[in-house]
């Protein structure tokens, strides 16, 4: 519960655990007591508001933020383990089999062993 005139910021996390789409609907209901009601039922004013949420759940989500080396520069490691390329890699969709290697407890055993090499 917040009050009415309260300045914080209301934030929303979203941890999906499964790759899909959500589609959400998020209600917020503002509920006010009016002290000019008649004192044995005191009227109660709401308001309701929603917000439709949709995202889409890739999880889970890696990238390199940093990487460091007493001996070596934080820019020639970057370089030399190709981070940002790995990066690129780790933030694109998954492909087909992969998607499937994801499920492969659903697999036939020859399926599971070709999509394996």
């Amino acid at each position: 519960m917040v009050a009415g005139n309260s300045k914080i910021d209301i934030g929303i996390s979203f941890m999906p655990v499964e790759i899909c789409n959500f589609n959400l609907v998020f209600e917020c209901v503002a509920k006010e007591k009016n002290p000019m009601g008649i004192q044995s039922t005191k009227k109660v004013l709401l308001q309701k508001c929603f917000m439709h949420i949709t995202a889409q759940g890739s999880y889970p989500q890696l990238k390199f933020v940093d990487v460091r080396n007493d001996a070596i520069s934080v820019s020639t490691l970057w370089e030399n383990f190709s981070i940002n390329s790995i990066n690129k890699e780790l933030l694109n969709d998954l492909s087909e089999n992969e998607r499937k290697f994801n499920k492969i407890e659903t697999l036939s055993f020859t399926e599971a062993q070709n999509l394996q090499k």
